[in-house]
C-alpha cells in the first residue's frame, strides 16, 4: 500500500507561482499539481486576504515566466549586492551618506511611493530616524555647517566660530601651519576647542584642507632638558637669479629652538665650525657635556673637529645613520620649515636678500607656537618652560560645557 506524499505549504506555494524546479515538479503527480493551481487557501489557518504577498501571488508568478523580466531582476540584483558589499566595507561609509543625504532623502521618498519608509531606508541602508532628521533639517546660515544652533549644541558659538575665522587671516598667522593659529588662539585666551574641531572649522571657512598633514613617524631620540643634544646641517638656498647659498643651522632637540645660523656662498667646515664656536659663546656651553648629531658630509669634519678638540669643549659629535640608528630629522625640518613657511613666499631674488631677512625669520620661527611643544614657543621652552599636553585641558573642557547652553539660547534663523 502506498502512503499519499505530504508536502510543506511553502512547497505549494512555490508550486502556485511556477517556482518549482524540474526536479522538484517529477516529485509531484499531475493530479495533485493541478488541484494545487485551482485551490483555494481562504480556508487555511493564517491565510490572511489583505496579505500584500498573497494578493500579488498571480504577479509574483506572471514575473517569474517571463524570461526577460527574470533575467533583468536577476541582473538588478547582484549589481545591487555587489555596491552592498563595497559600502559596507567602507571605512567613511556614514561620511559619505552624510555628503549625498539630500539625494538619499529623495531616493527613499520615491520608493515610498511603492513600499514603506521603513523598507525602503532598510534597502538603502540608512536608519529611518536618521531619515527623519536628515527630511526635517534646515539649513541655520549663522553655521559653519549649516546646523541649527538649539538642536546641534555641541557645535561652536558663533563667537568660537568668528574666532577661528579671525586667527585663521591674521597676517602674522596666514601662512603658517594650522597649530600654532591654534595655539597662540588659546594662549590669549580668546577661545578654547579640541585641535581636531580647529580643524573641522578651519576646512569649512577657508576652503582649504589641513596643511602638511603626515601619517605619524617612528618617534626619534627626545632629551629631558635644553642644550642636552644639539642637531647640526646645512641646506641649499635657490634664488631667483640662478645662484643659491648655504644655509647652516643648529637646533636643540628639547627646545627645537634654532640657536645659531650661518650663510655662505660655498659649503665648508669653516662655516660649520664659526655658528657651532658662536653658539657655545652665547650659550656659554664650555666644559658642559653635550651630543652633537650631524651628517657625515665634508663641511662638518675638518674645521669642526679641530674646534671639537680644543680642551674647553665637551661636545661629542655623533654621525647619524652611521655611528647611531637616530636621522638627522629634526635640523632637516628646521631647515625645511624655513624654507617653505618663509623663504620661498618671498621669492628672494639674490644672495644680499637672504642675509637681510634671515635674522627676522629667525626671530619669528623661534616665536612660532609649535604642536610639538603643546603652545609653547622654542624661545619660551629654552627660558624654563616645561611642555605639557594638558596645558589647556581645564579650559577645553569648560568651554565645552558652556557652550551648549549658549547655543540653546540663540535665536536661530530657522527655529
Amino acid at each position: 500500500m502506498n502512503r499519499r506524499n505530504r508536502y510543506h505549504t511553502d512547497f505549494i506555494f512555490k508550486a502556485k507561482i511556477g517556482q518549482l524546479s524540474t526536479d522538484e515538479r517529477a516529485l509531484v503527480p499531475n493530479s495533485t499539481f493541478s488541484d494545487w493551481q485551482g485551490r483555494d487557501f481562504s480556508n487555511l489557518v493564517g491565510f490572511d486576504a489583505d496579505d500584500h504577498v498573497l494578493q500579488q501571488i498571480e504577479f509574483h508568478r506572471r514575473f517569474i515566466t517571463v524570461k526577460g523580466l527574470a533575467v533583468s531582476a536577476k541582473c538588478l540584483y547582484t549589481v545591487y549586492s555587489c555596491y552592498s558589499t563595497l559600502l559596507d566595507s567602507a571605512k567613511s561609509k556614514m561620511k559619505l551618506f552624510r555628503a549625498n543625504k539630500e539625494l538619499l532623502c529623495d531616493v527613499v521618498l520615491q520608493l515610498s511611493e511603492d513600499i514603506s519608509i521603513t523598507s525602503a531606508c532598510d534597502l538603502i541602508g540608512i536608519r529611518v530616524n536618521r531619515f527623519y532628521r536628515w527630511v526635517n533639517q534646515k539649513a541655520c546660515s549663522s553655521s559653519a555647517f549649516q546646523l541649527c544652533r538649539k538642536t546641534n549644541s555641541q557645535q561652536l558659538t558663533k563667537q568660537e566660530q568668528k574666532t577661528v575665522e579671525s586667527v585663521l587671516v591674521r597676517p602674522e598667522l596666514k601662512d603658517k601651519p594650522w597649530v600654532s593659529a591654534y595655539f597662540r588662539m588659546m594662549k590669549e585666551g580668546i577661545a578654547y576647542m579640541n585641535y581636531s574641531t580647529f580643524c573641522r572649522y578651519a576646512t569649512q571657512l577657508s576652503g582649504e584642507s589641513l596643511r602638511f598633514k603626515k601619517p605619524k613617524q617612528k618617534k626619534g631620540k627626545r632629551s629631558s632638558k635644553p642644550f642636552e643634544l644639539l642637531h647640526m646641517d646645512t641646506t641649499v638656498v635657490k634664488f631667483m637669479d640662478g645662484t643659491k647659498g648655504f644655509l647652516h643651522l643648529i637646533v636643540d632637540n628639547f627646545s627645537r629652538a634654532i640657536l645659531g645660523h650661518k650663510v655662505a656662498r660655498t659649503c665648508s667646515s669653516s662655516l660649520a665650525m664659526e655658528n657651532l664656536k658662536e653658539v657655545c659663546e652665547k650659550h656659554n656651553l664650555h666644559y658642559k657635556p653635550i651630543t652633537l648629531w650631524c651628517d657625515n658630509g665634508s663641511e662638518n669634519e675638518g674645521k669642526v673637529n679641530e674646534f671639537l678638540l680644543r680642551p674647553d669643549i665637551a661636545i661629542e659629535k655623533q654621525i647619524c645613520q652611521l655611528e647611531i640608528d637616530y636621522s638627522n630629522s629634526m635640523s632637516e625640518a628646521a631647515n625645511k620649515r624655513l624654507k617653505y613657511f618663509h623663504l620661498l613666499p618671498r621669492r628672494l631674488q639674490h644672495y644680499e636678500e637672504l642675509l637681510s631677512c634671515l635674522p627676522e625669520v629667525i626671530t619669528n620661527e623661534n616665536n612660532r607656537e609649535q604642536g610639538s611643544l603643546y603652545g609653547y614657543t622654542p624661545n619660551e621652552v629654552l627660558s624654563g618652560k616645561i611642555p605639557d599636553k594638558h596645558l589647556f585641558s581645564k579650559q577645553i573642557q569648560n568651554s565645552k560645557k558652556n557652550r551648549s547652553a549658549i547655543n540653546r539660547k540663540e535665536k536661530c534663523s530657522i527655529c
